[in-house]
């Protein structure tokens, strides 16, 4: 009896070891892919980034801002910490959880979008985030999930069961078989996508759409920014380009820029509306309504430089 106890404990002494290995094995072999973005939240947890500006908000942050140009252009260094899908509250999660590893940047643009500050419903891949999960502030950005129970990040190798591609991926990090992600840069995403016709739709439909803005959430922006203003960093906002007709798909588009607009003139920030850009009425620059393709972004960057 108590040789097979002896057994049985060394049994499991040995497939726990072998779970919590594989655990670990895919967890540092995910962190060195571009998929999901989960490279840029490696950089950013590993810390020396230390960018003298800094990019803010959604994925049109994130395929917007080109760090080589705006570095090439004002010699200083900049990384782009734009979040696919996100709104207002987990984009101040994100740039919590960078702030915690890197030094404060001179300047923060912080990406406005028309839904910026609507009420969030989840994380979009949140996936991205799992390799991270002992970190306070991802804790955060995943409890903005409703109804996510995350006792079971504690459980190794079935926390990454949402996305079981993560798993061969991590694995296969340590092999000569390697994925073609898109490759970031300093965070950015180049958009090499072409016009999908996604929004052609909503014209033929003659679909309106209203954004709202939280008040609650708004609030905790200004808060935020006056915040980070009071740390020594220059804030300013500003609203990339929209394809025109999304411009008008939007039946309030115009009153949510005015908003931004009076309220960065009371808290003295600069503001930078690039709506009215000559980018936006031209649909060779976009690949949908709201995100420019890579023509439209060395556009935008060039405008972008030359409005400062």
């Amino acid at each position: 009896m108590k040789r097979f106890i002896t057994k049985t404990f060394l049994l499991i002494t040995i497939l726990t070891g072998i779970v919590y290995g594989v655990d670990y094995l895919i967890q540092e072999g995910i962190k060195t892919s571009s998929y999901r973005e989960i490279s840029k939240w490696n950089e950013v947890v590993e810390g020396g980034i230390d960018a003298e500006i800094l990019i803010v908000g959604s994925s049109r942050a994130l395929v917007h801002f080109d760090p080589k140009m705006i570095e090439e252009s004002t010699g200083l260094i900049c990384y782009n910490l734009g979040l696919d899908g996100s709104k207002y509250n987990s984009q101040e999660k994100v740039l919590e959880l960078y702030l915690e590893h890197n030094k404060p940047p001179k300047i923060i643009y912080w990406s406005l979008d028309y839904s910026s500050f609507k009420k969030l419903e989840g994380i979009y891949r949140y996936e991205q985030f799992i390799p991270f999960w002992t970190e306070k502030s991802i804790k955060s950005i995943l409890r903005l999930n409703k109804g996510m129970d995350l006792d079971y990040l504690n459980y190794p190798i079935a926390r990454f069961s949402n996305n079981p591609s993560i798993k061969y991926r991590g694995l296969l990090a340590y092999t000569p078989i390697r994925f073609h992600e898109p490759n970031l840069y300093k965070g950015f995403r180049k958009p090499y996508q072409t016009w999908d016709g996604k929004f052609d739709q909503l014209i033929e439909n003659n679909e309106s759409i209203s954004q709202g803005i939280d008040s609650l959430i708004f609030n905790d922006f200004v808060h935020n920014s006056i915040k980070l203003k009071e740390m020594g960093i220059e804030i300013r906002w500003i609203v990339s380009p929209y394809y025109i007709g999304a411009q008008k798909v939007i039946s309030n588009s115009s009153d949510i820029i005015d908003i931004y607009s009076d309220t960065a003139s009371e808290l003295k920030i600069p503001f930078i509306d690039m709506t009215g850009d000559s980018i936006s009425f031209k649909k060779k620059y976009f690949y949908n309504g709201s995100h420019l393709n890579a023509d439209g972004v060395n556009k935008f960057s060039k405008s972008l430089l030359i409005e400062e």
